[in-house]
């Protein structure tokens, strides 16, 4: 499996200012993980109800990503919402596939 990019991984924190609101705060175990980014296939934009250039696909060898997480891509800034989770911690490429929405985040 080809991890080409770094990224960090931040969580919705209930803020400490407004107990009605939340905010991104980083999680300290995943502020610099292996990841791989591509567009998602037609079929899986279908499924997830997303849209073209706005849906991806992604592979990391790392566990502890949840729905909901924000993660940004190093170097450039991307930032992208998880929108879903497939475990695949097994023989023979223990990894993970994740669903991510790039939009306002």
């Amino acid at each position: 499996m080809i991890l080409n990019l770094k990224a960090s991984v931040e969580r919705l924190t209930p803020d400490s200012g407004d107990s009605d609101q939340e905010q991104y705060a980083s999680v300290d175990s995943l502020g610099n993980i292996d990841i791989n980014i591509q567009p998602a296939s037609a079929e899986l934009i279908a499924i997830t109800g997303g849209a073209v250039g706005l849906t991806f696909e992604a592979f990391t060898s790392i566990s502890g990503i949840f729905i909901g997480d924000r993660i940004t891509v190093s170097g450039t800034g991307d930032k992208f919402i998880v929108r879903g989770v497939r475990d695949w911690f097994f023989e023979p490429i223990p990894h993970l596939e994740i669903i991510l929405f790039k939009g306002d985040s």
